[in-house]
């Protein structure tokens, strides 16, 4: 399931290319940190902050999904409420 795709379609982010953040933001109302998306992820072991970031990123994703899935539409898209 492509969210980007979803949330476009219910409206909450102007833009299908939009990342898991800005949907997060538009759904849940929550901002989700990205800092350890610069991290090494090619390494054979992950880090226990990598760990929890990608454990983060399912569940948000999830989250956003339900919220989604359950509503005709979410609002307006974020970038265009500023």
């Amino acid at each position: 399931m492509e969210l980007g795709k979803l949330a476009a379609g219910k409206n909450a982010v102007s833009s299908a290319n939009a990342s898991l953040s800005a949907i997060a933001a538009a759904t849940l109302g929550h901002y989700l940190s990205k800092e350890c998306q610069i991290s090494e992820w090619s390494s054979p072991t992950l880090t226990d902050d990598q760990k929890h970031y990608a454990a983060l990123d399912a569940h948000v994703a999830l989250q956003i999904f339900d919220v989604l899935r359950n509503c005709d539409k979410v609002g307006q898209p974020l970038s265009a409420a500023t």
